[in-house]
Formats: structure tokens, C-alpha cells, sequence
């Protein structure tokens, strides 16, 4: 806190996460000076507002046998995400590694089943093995 202007700024802004510890709650004391006997003091309350924090979604290994029917449940990817509320929504979906669209995502779940069995068959195709 600036001792002549009173105004509060952050010195470690690495230490403010709203999932850790949402509200600061400060002791503030103010003196005259020219007379250090003059003064008062209050509480301060600060709030964080939540911001949407990426989440985390470590590497994940599932395994299928060959020739598994469409619809087979081949794994659930779980993620973390530390925001509350709707900014702790998350969605999935497949970007890449699949060119013959061998596997689904449901996007609410993150159930990875299979979507086209020729796809994962070893004796027609190699690419994903």
C-alpha cells in the first residue's frame, strides 16, 4: 500500500488464485503526518473475481481389441479444471490423430468409443498401430 496515496496494488500477483483463497481481508491503518497520534484504523475486505482458468488434461493411454464393434467404450479421458460454476465446463473433442475417424468423443463426457471398426481392423489398416 503507497503510504501517501493509500492506494493498494499487488506485489505478488502470483499468490492471488480465487479457487485458493477468494477474499483478502486487510488490517489498514491511517495516520496524520504531522501527527502520529492522530490516526484510525478499519478492515479492507478485497474479493477476487474469478477468472476462467484453463484446464488440465493429462496424457491418457486406453487400449481396444481389434475388430471391436462400433459403439465399443474404449476409455474416458479425464481432465480437471479448478473454476467453479460454468467456468468449470469443459467439452472434448478428437483434433488429430485420427484420419479415418476410427473413434468418437462425447463432447459432455469425454467416453471415447469406437466409431468405424474397419478403421481399427489390423489387417486392413496399419496407420494407427
Amino acid at each position: 500500500m503507497d503510504v501517501l496515496t493509500g492506494e493498494v496494488t499487488v506485489a505478488h500477483p502470483e499468490l492471488l488464485d480465487f479457487e485458493t483463497n477468494p477474499v483478502f481481508t486487510l488490517g489498514v491503518l491511517v495516520s496524520d503526518l504531522n501527527d502520529a497520534t492522530r490516526r484510525d484504523a478499519a478492515t479492507v475486505t478485497i474479493y477476487l473475481q474469478d477468472v476462467n482458468d484453463a484446464p488440465q488434461l493429462p496424457g491418457q493411454a486406453f487400449s481396444v481389441v481389434d475388430h471391436a464393434l462400433a459403439g465399443t467404450i474404449v476409455g474416458t479421458v479425464l481432465s480437471t479444471d479448478a473454476d467453479q460454476g460454468t467456468h468449470g465446463d469443459v467439452t472434448y473433442a478428437i483434433t488429430n490423430g485420427d484420419p479415418d475417424h476410427a473413434f468418437a468423443i462425447d463432447p459432455a463426457t469425454g467416453v471415447i468409443t469406437v466409431a468405424n471398426s474397419s478403421a481399427i481392423d489390423r489387417a486392413l489398416t496399419r496407420s494407427l498401430f
